[in-house]
């Protein structure tokens, strides 16, 4: 580092060709070797920039740009003696995104500022996969179930153009060697109990080339530790050996590839192994600004006959390792207890009927929807909420009830209901915050994929998450489903108004159960899934993304929970997200009364007011109009009625 002033008869001669403006400008280039790399011209020659540097928006540390590059020194910015280099702390390589920014002044952020990094311990020795960080690096995987992910349990064979064998996964052969591959799932034992769903590729006779390709994004942030990619294989082959070839890089718009990293794995005859290797930092950060997609290729040729599957990407890790469990792992004993209950219970889910692949249900490493239960209280109608989870949700969930400020009695209930059930978690507000807070609470401990926020007085029938989550994802722009029901202002059927004019509480029909009701609604076999302004909030499927984008429900404007819904949905589209009902499913509302009569009406007309005076009255007046035009609603309405 040099000092504040810089004099030198260079620097002199360097004035002739550089403008001194007396303003700060630079640019931060990005992260190379775990190192930030930019420049800062003071705009003052033969003057230093004092930088600083704030971390998630706080301060950690202040350098000098005054470090010499030949390109500034060529572009005249003093004397090319105003770059500089931070090394990125150890302590950043947490798992977790950060964001790191430089700045010139008290105020003012240098070009390209803030970068956001990503980065796991280098010392990590006991996990194979790191939770969080950057999305488009997260698991995508073959350890799938085939009903779930759409593949079906037979045999095919490769066809010319692309073959889909799971999310993400592509066949692709030479025009030669197309009818000649076939390729099903397979339920594997790899190693002393670990059953995994892969896929078997066999040829008929001797292949020139098969390439299977996976689509990522390109790394939405700069990566500061190296990133493992890793699989299971099982060659079949008796005899001689063959090649995988790994290549990782990007597919540019013209589809021309270029590889960043490049490995091959020998096929051992009769051989099954895991196999893992890190891809430097460096490499994936090269692609940062690329334009294009980012691919793994594994290509092999000749006699074919192997398993793929455990596919990962996005574990960043010192060195090949892999999880492997003893006895004796942890110290607390409740801990060790519990962990085994959890792969003893997704042992039992993964197993399949060796004659009927499609029963398999569950295995861990899958993104899961993370259903969420907030309770106060009505302890009977918590009771039938949480059974009738348990018995008509066979789609692999996690399920989080959080008590807020119940008797003893219901939080004992509770605490019972999930000591034996590994997916279910329950927690514990000390005091009574409110459904608003509540859920916000929830939903910042959540892990799962998506968020479902039921009701504690409903009844889910058989089918209904999986119903949701295939709405949900028909497409990339849908945010937030929502079911049909019996009581859910325009969601309900029969009726939607009562005799009266208020909401409709449609009760079942005399000796009807909710799953028999369901069941009527599902046989009309509606496929189309309305787009709406509103949904209720009884029971609300909202993708991470749309949380991650537009935030969690405000808990200030409506700590109680009447309008937090409405208010939710309207910054949803106005985010760009649907909103849609899912015509297939149905939740019964028994629709409990939290509050008395008159402190509804008190928080609806609270409510109401904050959110005309936020989005105006006629957004609210308009919602009726749209409503109550949709056919497709009044067609189902007119059918369940002359069921």
């Amino acid at each position: 580092m040099m000092s504040e002033n810089i004099t030198s008869e260079s620097q002199q001669i360097e004035e002739i060709h550089q403008e001194t403006w007396g303003s700060p400008i630079g640019y931060l280039d990005g992260v190379t070797d775990g190192c930030i790399y930019g420049w800062c011209y003071s705009g003052i020659v033969g003057q230093a920039q004092r930088l600083t540097i704030k971390v998630d928006g706080e301060t950690v540390s202040h350098i000098w740009a005054d470090q010499y590059r030949k390109d500034l020194e060529t572009a005249g910015y003093n004397a090319g003696l105003c770059a500089f280099m931070w090394k990125i702390p150890e302590s950043l390589r947490d798992g977790a995104e950060h964001s790191i920014s430089i700045y010139s002044t008290e105020s003012a952020e240098i070009n390209n500022s803030p970068i956001r990094v990503f980065g796991t311990p280098l010392d990590t020795r006991a996990v194979q996969k790191v939770s969080g960080g950057p999305e488009s690096l997260l698991l995508s995987n073959l350890i799938v179930n085939p009903e779930l992910s759409g593949i079906e349990s037979i045999k095919k064979t490769v066809v010319k153009g692309a073959n889909t064998v799971a999310p993400s996964w592509e066949l692709f052969s030479d025009s030669d060697s197309a009818g000649y591959i076939a390729y099903w799932p397979m339920v594997t034992e790899a190693f002393e109990s670990e059953y995994l769903t892969t896929v078997r590729l066999k040829s008929r006779k001797t292949v020139k080339l098969l390439r299977i390709i996976s689509n990522f994004n390109i790394p939405n942030c700069y990566l500061i530790s190296p990133t493992q990619f890793s699989l299971f294989y099982k060659n079949h082959n008796k005899s001689g050996s063959n090649q995988l070839v790994v290549k990782i890089g990007i597919t540019s718009d013209d589809g021309k590839f270029s590889a960043v990293f490049k490995d091959k794995i020998t096929l051992s005859p009769l051989e099954g192994r895991d196999y893992s290797v890190n891809i430097p930092a460096n490499s994936l950060n090269s692609l940062h600004r690329s334009e294009g997609t980012l691919n793994i290729l594994l290509e092999c040729s000749g006699d074919i006959d192997i398993e793929l599957g455990k596919f990962s990407f996005g574990c960043s890790l010192k060195e090949k390792v892999f999880h492997q469990y003893t006895s004796g792992t942890f110290e607390d004993s409740i801990i060790e207890n519990q962990y085994q209950e959890l792969i003893d219970f997704a042992l039992s889910k993964a197993l399949p009927e060796k004659s009927n692949l499609q029963k398999w249900k569950c295995y861990p490493g899958q993104q899961l929807p993370e259903i969420v239960v907030p309770v106060y209280d009505a302890l009977e109608h918590v009771q039938i909420c949480l059974n009738s989870i348990v018995d008509n949700t066979e789609y692999p969930h996690i399920l989080t009830i959080v008590n807020d400020g119940s008797t003893p009695e219901t939080a004992a209930w509770l605490d019972n209901f999930g000591k034996d059930k590994p997916w279910v978690k329950v927690l514990h507000n000390s005091d009574n915050i409110g459904y608003t807070r509540t859920i916000n609470r929830a939903i910042r401990e959540s892990t799962g994929s998506s968020i479902v926020l039921l009701n504690s007085d409903t009844i889910v029938s058989n089918g209904w998450l999986a119903n949701l989550v295939e709405v949900a994802y028909a497409d990339d722009d849908i945010g937030i489903v929502g079911p049909l029901s019996n009581a859910a202002s325009w969601q309900s059927v029969p009726d939607i108004k009562d005799p009266s004019g208020a909401w409709a509480i449609n009760q079942l029909p005399a000796g009807t159960s909710v799953n028999d009701y369901a069941s009527i609604i599902s046989s009309f076999n509606f496929t189309n899934h309305p787009e709406v302004p509103i949904l209720n909030g009884f029971c609300f499927f909202i993708k991470r993304k749309v949380i991650d984008t537009i935030g969690l429900f405000d808990e200030i404007s409506f700590p109680q929970g009447y309008g937090e819904e409405n208010d939710f949905c309207f910054r949803a589209i106005d985010a760009g997200y649907k909103l849609k009902i899912a015509t297939n499913t149905y939740v019964f509302h028994s629709k409990t009364k939290s509050f008395g009569v008159d402190k509804r009406k008190e928080l609806i007309t609270s409510a109401n007011s904050i959110l005309h005076e936020k989005y105006g009255k006629e957004r609210f007046k308009s919602l009726e109009g749209i409503l109550s035009k949709l056919d497709i609603l009044e067609e189902i309405r007119n059918l369940v009625k002359n069921h």
